[in-house]
């Protein structure tokens, strides 16, 4: 999302959405990873299937073990594919 930055080495799986503001710096974010807006995630690795709430600073594995799941009755379901899928048309575009 805008203004959201991604600092190496860092690695993000497939169908992650990282939010407005959010800073992902020496991290592993694994696939389907929510990341909400404002959040910090440091040196830690998420693993897949889970949502950082809004503003959250991670920067401690030990606090990755109490991150809320993805279920259908999150907020944001689905909020990751329909993001990568937007992307993935915008880039369509550049190339016609």
């Amino acid at each position: 999302s805008a203004q959201a930055q991604v600092h190496g080495p860092a690695y993000i799986g497939n169908d992650v959405y990282i939010g407005m503001q959010s800073l992902v710096f020496w991290a592993r974010i694994e696939s389907g990873v929510v990341i909400e807006p404002g959040c910090i995630v440091m040196n830690v690795t998420i693993p897949s299937g889970v949502f950082v709430p809004a503003g959250l600073k991670l920067t401690n594995q030990k606090a990755v073990k109490d991150l809320p799941p993805l279920t259908s009755r999150y907020r944001f379901h689905g909020i990751n594919e329909e993001m990568v899928a937007a992307h993935r048309e915008i880039l369509r575009g550049y190339h016609t």
